[in-house]
């Protein structure tokens, strides 16, 4: 099958050799394009200043990496991981959160007419070597017998995982007032009257914490960078017969 797509990709099955040249030439724009969006994501190295109080709750270790604004009274949360995620899950203030999230949902606006071109040319492309959709040729070499089972997969897994999604939402929602009934916030009425998205990691690790009595600080402290990456390592070596050397490079 990969040796067959290998083939197929470079056109060699189609026999007009003028619709040939026109999927060569699709391929070759969408292969731009979807380079460009990653391009764009993957070497930005934006993000936007808070202070100190707007980020407490958020541990020292992470605040004391972050680089400082001009003025030296700010920190530069940036979109990367390791900001992202150790905000969402404990700045306190849901205005801060807020603030992050919407921020890194609203960049890259040059990215979304490069999708939309990308997906048009996926499906022309697939048509052109006989798909009815770029979701068809994906399929050819897949598991799934048709991109309808596929589908019909995915809609019984969301019928029965709704009332589960449903039930953990109520669940957050609670522990949120609860938590807002003894510390307050800083938020708008209407959005402290409902489970927002930027809700979701900062009450999330609430719960696991009295529910389940876990911290993922604590445990972070067991998991120091340099030794982890020193045992990872060492079982890529004993599984793949691998030899890492450090370099100065």
């Amino acid at each position: 099958f990969k040796t067959h797509r290998a083939y197929q990709n470079t056109g060699a099955g189609i026999q007009d050799e003028a619709l040939r040249e026109k999927y060569m030439e699709a391929v070759e724009e969408r292969n731009q394009v979807l380079v460009a969006a990653r391009k764009t994501i993957s070497e930005s190295d934006e993000g936007i200043y808070f202070t100190r109080d707007e980020l407490a709750g958020v541990p020292s270790n992470i605040l004391d990496a972050m680089a400082l604004s001009e003025d030296g009274t700010k920190l530069k949360v940036t979109f990367k991981k390791g900001h992202l995620i150790s905000v969402m899950k404990h700045a306190i203030s849901p205005r801060t959160r807020k603030a992050l999230l919407t921020a890194k949902e609203q960049r890259f606006p040059e990215n979304v007419a490069r999708l939309e071109r990308a997906v048009e040319l996926r499906n022309s492309t697939a048509r052109m070597l006989g798909f009815k959709t770029h979701a068809a040729l994906k399929m050819e070499d897949k598991m799934a017998k048709s991109v309808e089972s596929v589908i019909a997969s995915l809609e019984r897994l969301r019928t029965e995982l709704k009332p589960l999604a449903e039930e953990e939402m109520k669940t957050l929602y609670k522990i949120k007032k609860t938590y807002i009934n003894d510390h307050g916030t800083d938020e708008d009425p209407e959005d402290a009257s409902r489970l927002n998205a930027w809700d979701w990691a900062f009450y999330a690790r609430i719960l696991e914490k009295e529910r389940y009595s876990v911290d993922s600080l604590l445990i972070s402290e067991y998991f120091e960078v340099n030794h982890s990456l020193k045992g990872m390592l060492g079982i890529f070596e004993e599984l793949f017969g691998m030899v890492f050397i450090p370099t100065d490079a």
